[in-house]
């Protein structure tokens, strides 16, 4: 859902999907999954986003640039 850090760890429709709290968004959410899940790359997607804004290198640039 998106509440507290989720939406900073998710890509909206690229690594995931974001939706409200309530069950008509979940279940909405579910089926758009569903019906995306072989046409979008999530793991291809999520190595990459990993990669680059969760890495300790990505890290490490973050910190130099402060």
């Amino acid at each position: 859902t998106n509440v507290g850090g989720l939406p900073e760890a998710i890509a909206n429709k690229e690594t995931g999907i974001l939706v409200s709290p309530s069950a008509k968004s979940i279940t909405e959410g579910i089926c758009w999954f569903i019906d995306n899940k072989d046409k979008i790359n999530f793991e291809k997607n999520i190595e990459d986003f990993v990669q680059k804004n969760m890495s300790w290198g990505s890290l490490a640039d973050k910190i130099i640039k402060i």
